[in-house]
């Protein structure tokens, strides 16, 4: 594991790589995928697991702990406190306790019945990803011991999620869905838009989505049974040769994207007139994607 790339953007931190998620506040970065050892040119082992990172020196990263086994395939994470969910695919989310950093200790497995590949953590549920599988609640009030809730079904490959209240986002790869989820026992189906859809987080009361080859779509959710097309907003000339914007956060009136080998800036101060303010080229980036107050860009090889 090693820090690649340094780059500096104002006070914002654009923080790209395998999948990454952050606790800032408590300095914690916790990395997931695949670590390989290179002798150039020869690719001497690679390993399967995830990492926790120390971000009291944000400009340098530290590793502290990792976890690996090569009989998972290591997805997307998120982090709750001291507890940290990491998507293993097909058996599910594994929960760990950071309490002792130096040794992540394994506290449960939720078995789900698709692939997990992304998992949101608030007011102690856990919010999966579940592939095929939907959306998947479980209640981990108890880490030990978590339970099932509830599930969404929706019409493609669920990428991703973001809640705002009692709403949830839902990008399914092929639309975005908007769910109710004050029962969440029984959540309740509010609205759609067809289009491709592998990320979504919400600002007031638009929703903009990382819509892969489409760029940025940029919607009006206030009314969420009929959300309405703003605005679609394509990658910048040469940004890529391929770009897909596959992972997208906000903070304050900037929207980052990460896309294949390029990260990108976009004003949103106006929803409906958004424009690239700066980016990022050259750089691994085409998986998730995450902001805060520092500046530094951080690649897991």
């Amino acid at each position: 594991m090693s820090t690649t790339s340094l780059h500096w953007r104002g006070n914002i931190a654009i923080i790209a790589g395998n999948y990454i998620s952050a606790d800032f506040p408590n300095k914690r970065l916790v990395l997931t995928g695949t670590r390989t050892a290179h002798s150039a040119p020869t690719v001497l082992s690679t390993r399967n697991g995830w990492y926790l990172c120390d971000l009291s020196k944000p400009h340098l990263p530290t590793l502290i702990s990792m976890i690996e086994d090569n009989t998972f395939t290591y997805n997307s994470s998120d982090i709750l406190g001291d507890l940290v969910a990491v998507c293993v695919g097909v058996p599910g989310v594994q929960l760990y306790s950071m309490a002792n950093p130096l040794s992540p200790a394994l506290l449960s497995t939720i078995n789900t019945s698709g692939f997990a590949q992304g998992v949101l953590l608030k007011n102690n549920r856990a919010y999966i990803s579940d592939g095929s599988s939907g959306m998947q609640i479980y209640d981990i009030t108890n880490p030990f011991s978590p339970t099932f809730v509830g599930v969404f079904n929706t019409p493609g490959n669920v990428k991703g999620i973001n809640v705002v209240g009692n709403t949830a986002y839902i990008a399914d790869n092929t639309s975005l869905q908007i769910v109710d989820i004050s029962n969440p026992a029984s959540p309740s189906f509010l609205g759609s838009y067809t289009g491709s859809a592998f990320d979504v987080k919400t600002a007031g009361n638009f929703a903009y989505i990382a819509s892969s080859s489409s760029g940025i779509i940029i919607l009006n959710v206030s009314n969420p049974s009929l959300p309405t097309l703003v605005t679609t907003v394509p990658a910048p000339i040469g940004s890529s040769s391929n770009p897909k914007a596959l992972s997208i956060a906000l903070l304050g009136t900037k929207a980052y994207l990460s896309m294949f080998e390029w990260a990108g800036i976009l004003d949103i101060t106006s929803p409906s007139a958004p424009f690239w303010v700066d980016s990022v080229f050259g750089v691994s980036s085409n998986n998730k994607i995450l902001v805060d107050n520092h500046s530094f860009l951080f690649q897991l090889i």
